[in-house]
């Protein structure tokens, strides 16, 4: 494993939304206790039901994590691109991964030990503070998209997406905020229950309602609403 003090990735775990609230000292503390790791295309990070006591975040390349039912066919979950993260029930405790994870190319993860996070979060209660906050947004963030899954329209469910995934993969400009999405059509399509072709015709609608401004298949200027 590679430590953060030879990292060279595009993006450090500190950086993500989840460790937003935490001050530079507190940022500093996480960095000096996260490990790197290589896997290449086809490896796994764990298997469903294995013991989890880590939590990742994608440092480069991508992930997939999916289920295998009796019948030995794999139902595809999501896909984890630069900035994901997962495993952060295994921030304070170990638990056992619901899903199997694959590396869909060669990739890399930054980790963090629940024992790690658990120590340095006893010795220092404003960083245990600064986590749980975040973690209860995320809680909350997710009970509403689970609550209007069925009853919103699909653009409003696509756009509220984006807006989610700019907070890790965006930045603000003049007419709202550019997003470059760790998930192509088909990913935003898994994530939302829906086909590949629905989020291809509710872009185009989104950019016709002048909510967005698609700039490649995975960029996009999401207007200020």
């Amino acid at each position: 494993m590679t430590t953060c003090a030879h990292c060279q990735a595009p993006l450090c775990l500190s950086k993500i939304h989840l460790f937003k609230r935490l001050t530079p000292a507190q940022q500093h503390l996480i960095i000096q206790h996260v490990d790197r790791k290589a896997y290449p295309k086809g490896s796994l990070v764990g298997q469903e039901g294995d013991a989890m006591d880590r939590f990742s975040i994608v440092n480069t390349g991508r992930f997939k994590a999916y289920t295998v039912n009796e019948d030995g066919k794999m139902k595809v979950l999501d896909y984890w691109g630069i900035g994901s993260f997962f495993g952060q029930n295994a921030l304070f405790e170990p638990t056992l991964l619901p899903y199997t994870v694959e590396a869909a190319e060669d990739s890399t993860l930054c980790t963090i030990d629940s024992s790690t996070m658990k120590n340095l979060m006893t010795q220092y209660p404003d960083l245990a503070w600064s986590v749980l906050s975040e973690l209860s947004g995320r809680i909350v963030s997710l009970e509403n998209e689970l609550t209007h899954l069925q009853i919103e329209p699909l653009e409003r469910r696509l756009i509220s997406l984006l807006w989610t995934l700019s907070d890790d993969h965006g930045k603000p400009v003049e007419e709202g905020r550019v997003l470059h999405s760790p998930l192509n059509q088909e990913e935003l399509a898994m994530r939302l229950g829906v086909s590949r072709e629905s989020v291809n015709r509710a872009l185009k609608k989104l950019e016709s309602d002048r909510k967005l401004r698609i700039l490649k298949p995975k960029s996009f200027i999401l207007y200020k609403m």
